[in-house]
């Protein structure tokens, strides 16, 4: 593998402990709109993850801490839309954006689970709620500081 040195933008906060909405994410194309939600750009050697990362999203909230996804970390997305369950997604759903594991997905019923006993499964029904997979998660960096 070469060592290949690319700008990668990280998001703002989304809070996964409720669906929480961030506006305009991204264009059809996959692209930022107007630098909305764009809290830095960062210089990032990807050959860290089992995939390309696309972009970091910083995490709000603590709906994922029983799988050591906390407030304020940077998850590694891949914009990648063959998931499965199991799979810890970035989904839309209507206008709202959370962070979850894709517990159950057909055509019919969606369930995202989150992961902290506090909280309730999502269940989403595709043919009456817009819903998406903006990307699957690849993995967390965690500044101590």
């Amino acid at each position: 593998m070469t060592n290949t040195i690319r700008n990668i933008t990280i998001i703002a906060h989304v809070d996964h402990g409720k669906t929480t909405m961030i506006d305009n994410l991204m264009k059809q194309s996959g692209t930022f709109r107007e630098n909305e939600n764009v809290e830095e750009r960062i210089e990032f050697n990807g050959n860290i993850f089992s995939d390309s990362v696309d972009y970091f999203l910083r995490v709000k909230g603590d709906s994922m801490n029983e799988v050591g996804i906390v407030e304020g970390d940077l998850i590694a997305i891949n914009k990648r839309k063959d998931v499965k369950p199991g799979d810890i997604v970035v989904a839309r759903i209507n206008d709202d954006v959370t962070v979850k594991t894709l517990f159950q997905f057909d055509k019919r019923k969606v369930v995202l689970r989150p992961e902290n006993k506090n909280y309730k499964d999502i269940e989403i029904n595709p043919s009456v709620e817009n819903f998406d997979i903006e990307g699957k998660c690849l993995g967390v960096l965690r500044n101590y500081n």
